[in-house]
């Protein structure tokens, strides 16, 4: 089963899919959707859909829509939402294969009304919406790996030009495959070095204790129930610090001192 952006959910992925393999993504809120065709014995060519849909952004605006509320857990948060539904063909983009359409909106109107489908028309829609929230993990995985881990800052293999005559011409320059292997070595470093850095969180089971002492340095941030990777590499950088700074007896005054500048060091990181 996969799961994709609304770049991804397009007939070229789409229309010649395996059957045994199903996609869940977005869909935009003027989709053209068409009734199922519907059995032909007669002569002729056999019609490739069946009759105009509204799309989802007209099921939104009729006033004798029903609504179904659903509960639950999206990205780590208990929700509710409310939901229509419908099975029918998408036929620019999944050609004859059934899709399982589903338009959401928030009760609390805090987000616009959205559309889902799935070529698993079996899905209910707590199934559809979770598959659509599992990625999301990995996306801020990517986040903190180029953000916190300097993913993308390494030039590897690329030199800079120079104007000077002879000189290679301005902008990047590849050097062989210098860059190639380059790659090959630094990003599943920086990806192990991650991986240690959450290991050695774990192990020191730190999980509350970090999370109280920010919601002690922040008492409006009150939701404040796991760490994020930031709050792992803040801890990680106090250890590595304070083995240094508190190796030897200090006076009370300066062993406070440092110790609230180690935890302003780690929150900062």
């Amino acid at each position: 089963h996969l799961t994709g952006d609304r770049e991804y959910a397009c007939s070229t992925v789409l229309r010649g899919m395996d059957r045994r393999k199903n996609f869940t993504g977005s869909m935009p809120m003027n989709a053209s959707l068409n009734e199922q065709v519907a059995s032909y014995s007669g002569i002729g060519r056999p019609r490739l859909k069946g009759q105009q849909l509204p799309n989802p952004k007209t099921w939104t605006t009729n006033k004798k829509a029903k609504w179904k509320r659903i509960k639950l857990n999206l990205y780590g948060k208990q929700m509710t939402l409310l939901v229509l539904t419908r099975k029918c063909l998408w036929y620019t983009a999944t050609g004859q294969r059934l899709v399982h359409v589903l338009v959401t909106r928030d009760p609390k109107g805090n987000f616009e009304d959205r559309a889902f489908f799935s070529t698993d028309p079996n899905a209910n829609p707590a199934q559809l919406l979770g598959r659509l929230a599992k990625p999301w993990l990995i996306e801020v995985s990517f986040r903190d790996a180029k953000q916190l881990f300097g993913l993308t800052d390494p030039q590897n293999g690329i030199s800079r030009g120079h104007k000077e005559p002879g000189r290679p011409k301005p902008g990047p320059q590849l050097r062989g495959s210098h860059g190639q292997k380059a790659v090959q070595r630094t990003v599943p470093f920086i990806w192990t070095v991650y991986g240690l850095v959450v290991i050695w969180y774990l192990r020191t089971n730190r999980w509350e204790q970090d999370a109280n002492t920010h919601r002690d340095r922040a008492p409006w941030y009150r939701s404040k129930v796991a760490p994020s990777c930031e709050g792992m590499l803040g801890s990680l950088r106090i250890g590595v610090v304070s083995r240094g700074l508190l190796a030897r007896p200090l006076p009370n005054r300066t062993l406070a001192e440092t110790r609230k500048t180690l935890l302003r060091l780690g929150m900062a990181a």
